[in-house]
């Protein structure tokens, strides 16, 4: 499967991913726009712009695109998010220049006609009341207002007002400042063999012209929040959100992989203390959301309101063990094998493919996001995850509790306030325990080089260049050379050598293993004044 990316004569990003001898094809096309744009009386434009475009062009009015492709084997479909909407299109290999043209026609060419306005305003309404009526959905919407800033406050599909309002100079406004060239990429996947004609078929459109869409970054709200709502649901659910960082920052993958080791499967530690072992709780998940600025890791537990006191109790312990004890690398290396296995299963259809790599332009405005991230991933070190864990849980904790009716709403913000009082005297504990116990200087000559001394007589020089993604440690005796006589001629040097064959509970052949795991080499060196190991 090989893909390129071009910018074509009419100014559009192409992404061509040519995998000969499919017969199926796929043609999608993303735009860096989504409800995050949104503000005032716009709030759910781009949800609403998601319905619009399928409502005819001229040359295909009404519901006549949707006819069209399906007339051939085709289906037809959108999906709108905060930071990006995509419409895709997937059909047979041999109609892709059809597939194409049509949707390059319903993204080019849209009419928003008055007379299909008003009657989808009911439609999209009708969504929303759903939505409504949904737990989870209700509860997330309670969650973003609570905590969530700026144009993620609000949910995607707008409100009652905003979606009964909109008019057709809203919609066209909207869509030609955010619905243009400089926002947009086409990903065309298939059988390729007809390119040229392909290219011809996609440059005889054009999107409105634009500048590149410029996001809010995304930030929680700093002082921490605790929204309670009832619903007439049977179980109590809790959101908990803590900021992430953004996607591309340095310190993203170790706590996106700390997140999925805490709660992702069912053999996740959050998910045998709650619901495998503890049986306490129906469901338990935690996740990380990225943003195009910025992230918000989540932890979610559905459970019987009855045992509000248990699942709050061990929550604050799960959070306790992290912060004392961290994860193995056992389960580090489980989820980075999920992340692998992912890449894995997206070559197993040309559509998964060609989404992964919309995706990265949407998420990040870059195809190669996505594989950098996993890259990232692996490289992470268990050492990175757990001292993620003490980032994470120092930073404000927002949390959104939905009742049963009848549940007692004094009885549970008693057992919020305890459980927040006991993640204060966690954290102050671990704070106190990470505080360094050796005495640290500086070199006056070159300020990434620092004094520590661990114990009398063990000292640790230490520099660290941001540059070099490689790690060396040298561990220096006094001896050598100018410490032996004649009859222990040599003995610096065996000793030196011998260290490296194994120590206490770990022979030769395991500390090999563990080396080559690491892809690190380990020798023994003996000199004039000093012997020791370099790694």
């Amino acid at each position: 499967m090989h893909h390129e990316q071009v910018k074509l004569k009419n100014d559009l990003q192409t992404l061509f991913i040519d995998f000969p001898g499919s017969t199926a094809a796929s043609v999608q096309i993303w735009f860096r726009a989504g409800s995050a744009l949104e503000t005032g009386n716009d709030k759910g434009i781009a949800h609403f712009l998601e319905h619009m475009f399928f409502k005819g062009t001229k040359k295909r009015p009404g519901s006549a695109m949707a006819h069209e492709i399906e007339s051939f084997g085709g289906e037809l479909n959108a999906f709108t998010s905060f930071d990006y909407t995509c419409y895709y299109a997937n059909s047979p290999n041999s109609q892709l220049d059809k597939t194409i043209e049509i949707l390059m026609d319903m993204v080019s060419n849209p009419l928003f006609e008055q007379s299909e306005l008003e009657p989808e305003r009911d439609v999209v309404f009708e969504e929303y009341r759903r939505s409504q009526d949904n737990p989870g959905q209700y509860s997330f919407q309670k969650l973003q207002n609570a905590c969530f800033t700026a144009g993620y406050s609000h949910p995607i599909l707008g409100n009652e007002k905003t979606i009964k309002n909109f008019t057709r100079e809203q919609l066209i406004k909207f869509r030609s400042a955010f619905y243009c060239n400089s926002n947009a990429l086409l990903v065309v996947a298939g059988d390729l063999k007809k390119k040229p004609k392909l290219i011809k078929t996609i440059e005889s459109f054009s999107l409105p012209k634009g500048n590149p869409t410029l996001f809010p970054k995304f930030k929680l709200k700093t002082k921490e929040a605790t929204q309670i709502h009832q619903k007439d649901v049977r179980m109590a659910q809790v959101y908990m959100s803590i900021q992430a960082p953004a996607f591309s920052d340095k310190g993203a993958a170790a706590e996106d992989l700390a997140f999925n080791c805490l709660g992702h499967g069912e053999s996740s530690y959050l998910y045998k203390s709650l619901v495998t072992d503890g049986s306490i709780a129906n469901t338990s998940s935690s996740s990380t959301m990225f943003m195009a600025k910025g992230g918000v890791h989540f932890i979610r537990v559905v459970f019987p309101i009855d045992n509000q006191t248990k699942v709050f109790n061990i929550l604050a312990k799960v959070v306790e063990e992290l912060l004392t004890n961290g994860i193995d690398n056992k389960e580090v290396q489980k989820i980075k094998n999920q992340y692998l296995s992912t890449k894995v299963y997206e070559m197993e259809s040309l559509e998964s493919y060609a989404f992964s790599l919309g995706h990265g332009f949407a998420q990040a405005g870059d195809i190669n996001s996505e594989e950098d991230f996993v890259n990232r991933i692996k490289a992470t070190s268990n050492f990175a995850v757990n001292r993620a864990y003490k980032d994470i849980f120092n930073r404000p904790m927002h949390i959104c509790l939905q009742l049963p009716n009848d549940a007692s709403v004094p009885k549970i913000k008693k057992t919020i306030s305890a459980f927040r009082s006991k993640l204060e005297k966690i954290k102050a504990k671990s704070n106190k325990l990470s505080q360094s116990k050796f005495s640290v200087k500086t070199s006056q000559f070159d300020p990434q080089v620092k004094w520590i001394k661990i114990k009398e007589g063990v000292t640790l020089i230490h520099r660290k260049n941001p540059l070099n993604p490689t790690f060396v440690l040298h561990a220096y005796v006094r001896g050598g050379l100018t410490d032996e006589t004649k009859l222990t001629n040599g003995s610096h040097s065996l000793i030196a050598s011998l260290v490296t064959q194994g120590y206490a509970g770990t022979n030769m052949e395991k500390l090999k293993a563990l080396l080559d795991d690491r892809s690190a080499n380990l020798h023994g060196f003996s000199g004039k004044n000093a012997y020791g190991l370099t790694m």
